[in-house]
């Protein structure tokens, strides 16, 4: 039933949900294969030390950046960063902290995009079981103009899907309690026309 994904279109940008290392390789396979001409990397506070070991490449003579150094100097609950590629390099920028991780990832994009009107179209990462309620949040916090597919991150999505192992059956049953929680705020703070669900 959380289970959902799409097939990855060409878009003009691709965004990475925080979260598992998966992910972020199947983004950067996506982006790799040509999928976007840029992509948006969100990384939360337990992947910064493990970041510079994702297989992201930076054009000559670029050094590469270094999260480690930059999230020293800031609370811990506060470090949270998105990581932009394109052809022109790697930048990166400080995300606001906030709860409800997962609407706080969306509120940051959408003001990301509001700053880059070029970009009509994303391709967003996660995994397969998370997805149902990144669309909730999408709807709610994204301009209805933009055009969204969600792409599940194969190996974790498959491993997170079903199942009856204890661990399996406590991450989804976590998952359904956090869509109870997300819907009941997005309602309560919703807006004219929003969708939720």
């Amino acid at each position: 039933m959380l289970a959902m994904g799409q097939t990855p279109r060409k878009c003009d940008a691709i965004f990475v949900l925080a979260g598992a290392r998966e992910r972020k390789v199947y983004g950067l396979q996506l982006y790799g294969e040509g999928l976007a001409p840029r992509i948006l990397l969100s990384v939360g506070r337990f992947e910064i030390r493990r970041f510079r070991e994702l297989p992201l490449s930076y054009p000559a003579g670029v050094t590469p950046i270094n999260l480690l150094a930059a999230a020293q100097p800031i609370p811990p609950p506060e470090r949270h960063f998105f990581v932009a590629c394109d052809g022109g390099g790697v930048s990166f920028e400080r995300v606001p902290a906030g709860r409800l991780g997962t609407l706080r990832e969306i509120r940051a994009l959408a003001n990301w995009c509001g700053q880059r009107p070029e970009v009509q179209s994303l391709v967003i990462v996660s995994s397969r079981f998370h997805l149902r309620r990144v669309r909730m949040c999408c709807r709610a916090v994204l301009p209805k103009e933009l055009w969204i597919t969600y792409a599940a991150s194969p190996e974790e999505g498959n491993a997170a899907n079903g199942g009856e192992d204890e661990p399996r059956t406590r991450t989804l049953a976590l998952e359904f309690l956090k869509l109870a929680v997300y819907r009941m705020v997005l309602l309560r703070f919703r807006v004219p026309g929003m969708m939720v669900g």
